[in-house]
């Protein structure tokens, strides 16, 4: 399914964060591997690993490949996320198929709401936080990640 010019760059990456991983806990690249001393053999780049842990890698990347392809989602139509270029206020939403409802459990799934106001993370074009008002007068907020709520 996959071929050994994908594999192999998947490996690399996953090296490449076990490697930050590892750095982030203490440890350096030594000559030999040391626990008490947190000196690991293995801290260089992928290409200089030895064939044994070149290979350890590239068996890890291969059990891995299809969870990380399964993680990545492209939504399309009414479910994707709300992006903060679209948002105004009053733009009608409702809930998403599915969705769980814990920030309001009073609102039904057919009912429609208006946004009142959102939150963008600083520094970024992704919204953080996401107001609606329900007919019934409730306000609720909303983490856009969630995709608890759809265009309507």
């Amino acid at each position: 399914m996959y071929d050994a010019e994908m594999i192999e760059h998947l490996a690399a990456i996953a090296h490449d964060l076990w490697c930050a991983r590892m750095r982030d806990k203490g440890w350096r690249t030594g000559d030999r591997y040391s626990q008490p001393q947190r000196v690991h053999d293995a801290l260089v780049a992928f290409n200089q690993l030895s064939a044994i842990d070149r290979r350890s890698v590239l068996v890890a990347a291969r059990s891995v490949a299809d969870h990380v392809a399964d993680a990545v989602d492209y939504p399309r139509g009414t479910d994707r996320e709300l992006l903060a270029e679209e948002m105004k206020e009053g733009l009608a939403v409702g809930w998403a198929r599915g969705a769980g409802r814990a920030s309001s459990p009073s609102t039904s799934a057919s009912e429609v709401g208006q946004i009142q106001g959102w939150e963008v993370e600083p520094g970024t074009p992704f919204l953080r936080l996401i107001r609606v008002r329900w007919p019934g007068g409730e306000e609720t907020e909303h983490d856009p990640r969630l995709r608890e709520l759809r265009r309507r």
